[in-house]
């Protein structure tokens, strides 16, 4: 499936419903989180864009639709519909896009805008997803994690994309021109069976399996 590698805050793509594990993955992403949630419960970032059925549900299985300023925690479970697509700008800076039939967690973001060093964890069950990377990715390769039913990708600087579904079907990584602009850098898409590095805009890798690089 062709990605679009436009920064804007919202994807207008179709994704497929996946099926089989996704719904595993997002149930263990959520508790996992809740675990690490901040004491303060102080927000991470915000929705920036919002466009048709967009439900946040927190950790304590409080259910909210997801409006432009709308305050993301860790541990939320963002869901978005047949027609639903969601933009979030997060502490750091970075921002996060995620199309219709999309379901993620943000597991993890911490940041200390003094040393301007944290981390941050996103796990993408199913959908089409964009980023665009914030000051935690500048430090390390492994500070910004995006994880998928098959992959985990670090980030380093840049911007990128793909699509997340469960084992058995295709799960595509993109990267893309960081419209910030600054050096080129990298991402590291990692499964069981290897590794994969991204490192020049507009390449792409497409896995359907957590055994296979």
């Amino acid at each position: 499936m062709p990605l679009d590698s436009s920064p804007l805050p919202i994807i207008l793509a179709d994704a497929d419903a996946a099926q089989s594990n996704a719904g595993d993955i997002v149930e263990l992403a959520q508790a996992q989180a809740q675990g690490r949630a901040g004491a303060a419960g102080e927000s991470i970032g915000q929705v920036s864009a919002v466009e048709g059925s967009v439900t946040i549900t927190r950790t304590d299985g409080a259910k909210v639709a997801a409006t432009t300023g709308t305050p993301i925690f860790q541990g939320d479970l963002v869901e978005t519909k047949d027609t639903g697509a969601v933009g979030i700008t997060f502490a750091d800076e970075s921002t996060f896009s995620l199309a219709d039939n999309g379901s993620m967690v943000i597991d993890q973001m911490v940041y200390d805008p003094g040393s301007q060093k944290g981390t941050s964890a996103i796990s993408v069950a199913t959908g089409v997803f964009t980023f665009v990377s914030g000051q935690i990715a500048k430090t390390d390769v492994d500070a910004m994690l995006i994880k998928t039913p098959i992959a985990v990708i670090g980030i380093r600087g840049t911007a990128g994309g793909g699509k997340a579904g469960p084992e058995g079907t295709a799960n595509t990584f993109s990267m893309f021109v960081d419209p910030r602009g600054g050096s080129v850098g990298e991402m590291t898409i990692k499964t069981n069976g290897g590794s994969v590095v991204l490192n020049q805009p507009l390449q792409t890798t497409q896995m359907s399996s957590s055994f296979v690089p």
